[in-house]
């Protein structure tokens, strides 16, 4: 069964390259949403896939992203969107 969640990375996680290392591994995992910078200075993901498949993805991003995460936020979302792939956006 398909899921959606919302992760909300605070810290120094703007202007390291986030956006494009949490889009590289969303490649190796079969999930779809997007990542995009919050003007509050964090980073927001929305995630849709298996639950064990964004369990996996969301430990890869805790332990392989840049910068310096100090608050990592997981809610889940029961959004109707389905989304048809992993998308990169500016705001």
């Amino acid at each position: 069964m398909k899921k959606t969640m919302q992760l909300t990375l605070e810290g120094r996680v703007q202007g390291v390259g986030m956006r494009f290392t949490i889009d590289r591994a969303a490649k190796k995992f079969p999930i779809t949403g997007y990542v995009r910078n919050l003007y509050n200075g964090f980073v927001q993901v929305v995630i849709q896939g298996e639950e064990e498949v964004l369990a996996a993805f969301i430990e890869h991003i805790k332990e392989n992203t840049p910068g310096n995460i100090s608050k990592f936020i997981i809610s889940d979302l029961s959004n109707s969107i389905e989304y048809e792939s992993f998308k990169v956006k500016l705001f």
